[in-house]
């Protein structure tokens, strides 16, 4: 088995070459995740760095050598563009170079932009990891981007390696979303040879919650074509939820319906459209979607599909096309910030599709990559995931602990 312990002074610290890994945050709680690996030699890098949700406190990160004090790590690498691991890029030391795929990062510019957030002056700065499958050398360290799967346009998990060592970082990820053959079949050359995985635990405690019924992007399309059967649908998703857009778009437009966002969502969507090399076919669905204004509310007719990601623009478009079925595919908690009466309307169906593993997925993506040691982050519940993964070893770190690999 791998060997992981704290790092030791004397004979124990020449033993032999190591890796050194620090969750600065995210050993047990959601988002906010950031990991800092070193090299025997001290070459750092930091994956991810991302903002706290509110409900944990919003606080920001203040560590030496990132935020503070003179630039101590090579780089700073995100792996996708949601605000919990890439939102605190703008605190990082102008001397620390930040990374994310191209396309990826030109999204997350974008979306920083039209959703006024702080880090969009910096996002708009970041340099562009290499290609899938190639690498890129920090000091002694490199890394390999790999494709996942998280509903977010070219999220990545990266393969991290140094000293002879490897841990494959998943940043978050699921396997019942358009990608699951992408992301198994591009990493199948790791399988068996992962010292370290360390994978995001979100649902790690909801095994009861998914014991019956586990939804999946394909049965959601399925439930919304129905609705387009006999109504126009107004779909409130993510504005970053490109796999959501683009499967659907096509599908509707199959169908001969027509589908709409607003002009931010078709700012962002746009951005993932120039990719001149997208990582699978559906996303050519991308050019279907048109732009709403007032008129369509006059036009609108069964079968079309409207897309929005504003709380408002679900509520005004739900008065004025009475006609149409409302299914709100995100988070059930974000539910608090609409009002009572209008959950209550008939036409109104949740329907969320999470973009984490499920708890048999954990096991399922351990039991397929076969690592030496797991390492759950992005989790509330790093002891259930133990459980989940009996038969493996799940190491029991707490934020800010060092280990070696």
């Amino acid at each position: 088995p791998v060997s992981i312990r704290e790092r030791r002074t004397g004979a124990d610290s020449q033993a032999a070459h190591y890796m050194k890994i620090n969750v600065i945050r995210g050993t047990h709680q959601f988002g906010g995740n950031a990991v800092k690996v070193t090299s025997d030699s001290g070459s750092a890098i930091v994956l991810d760095f991302g903002a706290e949700f509110a409900v944990n406190g919003g606080r920001a990160i203040a560590a030496d050598g990132i935020t503070r004090g003179k630039p101590g790590v090579l780089g700073v690498l995100i792996s996708h563009s949601h605000k919990d691991h890439a939102g605190l890029i703008h605190t990082i030391l102008p001397g620390v170079p930040v990374y994310m795929d191209r396309i990826a990062g030109n999204i997350y510019r974008t979306y920083s932009e039209v959703t006024g957030r702080p880090e969009a002056v910096a996002a708009g700065k970041m340099k562009a990891l290499p290609p899938l499958g190639a690498k890129i050398a920090f000091g002694d360290i490199t890394v390999t981007p790999f494709l996942s799967d998280h509903g977010t346009y070219r999220s990545e998990m990266f393969l991290v390696e140094a000293d002879g060592k490897r841990l494959l970082y998943t940043g978050d990820f699921r396997l019942h979303g358009l990608l699951r053959s992408e992301l198994l079949s591009g990493l199948e050359p790791l399988r068996g040879g992962v010292d370290l995985l360390i994978t995001e635990a979100t649902c790690a405690g909801r095994a009861e919650e998914y014991s019956t019924y586990v939804p999946s992007e394909r049965t959601l399309e399925k439930s919304v074509l129905e609705f387009l059967g006999k109504s126009p649908v107004i779909l409130f998703c993510s504005i970053i939820n490109i796999d959501r857009i683009a499967g659907l778009s096509g599908l509707v437009r199959d169908r001969g319906g027509r589908v709409f966002v607003s002009w931010a969502e078709k700012r962002v969507i746009d951005e993932a459209a120039a990719d001149d090399a997208p990582p699978a076919a559906f996303y050519s669905n991308l050019s279907i979607p048109e732009t709403y204004d007032s008129s369509l509310f006059s036009d609108v007719r069964a079968g079309d599909l409207i897309f929005t990601s504003s709380f408002e623009d679900f509520r005004i478009l739900s008065g004025m096309i009475p006609s149409a079925e409302l299914v709100f595919t995100e988070w059930p908690g974000n539910l608090a910030h609409m009002n009572s009466a209008f959950r209550e309307d008939p036409r109104f169906h949740v329907m969320h599709v999470s973009g984490h593993a499920h708890p048999a997925e954990l096991r399922e993506f351990a039991e397929f990559l076969l690592p030496r040691a797991v390492l759950p982050v992005h989790t509330s519940s790093p002891e259930k995931c133990a459980e989940l993964l009996e038969g493996f070893r799940v190491l029991p770190l707490q934020d800010g602990e060092d280990f070696t690999l």
